[in-house]
């Protein structure tokens, strides 16, 4: 099976942890600390849907673009946002990565006239997005170290998707995803 990780995200965009499922235990580094667990981390109950949900579980599976219900990947695109927690998920910056868009008083108070669902983004070399000829401060800090510059330009090979984008706020604000595609890794 290998490894999973998710990163553990404040949300002021900082990393603030992460989550290693290995084959026997969940290792959860949170602030510094080291905590092992044979099952899911109280951290992360709560969030996946259960089985008995269904068919609203095909729904979640199709929004998701997810052939099957995998724990990681489901907490790594929703990123696990629940009113009773201070804190989001993440998955590291290979394949889809899933960035969750917050109305917030200090930078954004709406999206609306900013974003169009579908329109491209690129990732500048300062970590910011670049969409609609708009530069927008919504990436977390975490991810400047994974990109690569295109060229001699400002911006990195990093392309994606504004995904969806709603009218009124859920959940601690979300108002919507961008969906950035990074390359693999190469394993030699």
């Amino acid at each position: 099976m290998g490894s999973k990780t998710l990163f553990i995200m404040n949300f002021e965009g900082e990393k603030i942890g992460e989550i290693t499922q290995t084959e026997r235990e969940y290792v959860q580094e949170l602030n510094g600390e080291i905590t092992r667990y044979s099952s899911l981390p109280p951290i992360l109950s709560g969030i996946v849907p259960a089985p008995t949900q269904f068919p609203e579980v095909n729904d979640i599976l199709d929004y998701y673009r997810m052939n099957e219900l995998d724990i990681f990947t489901y907490l790594g695109r929703s990123n696990g946002i629940k009113g009773s927690r201070d804190c989001w998920f993440m998955i590291p910056p290979v394949g889809e990565v899933w960035i969750p868009l917050f109305i917030d008083e200090k930078k954004y108070r709406s999206f609306e006239s900013l974003l169009k669902v579908g329109a491209e983004v690129t990732l500048l070399m300062s970590g910011q997005a670049y969409v609609l000829r708009r530069t927008l401060d919504v990436i977390p800090k975490v991810l400047k170290d994974y990109l690569v510059r295109d060229g001699e330009t400002r911006f990195s090979t990093i392309k994606g998707e504004v995904y969806d984008l709603v009218k009124y706020p859920a959940q601690k604000g979300l108002v919507g995803r961008i969906i950035l595609y990074f390359p693999p890794i190469k394993i030699f």
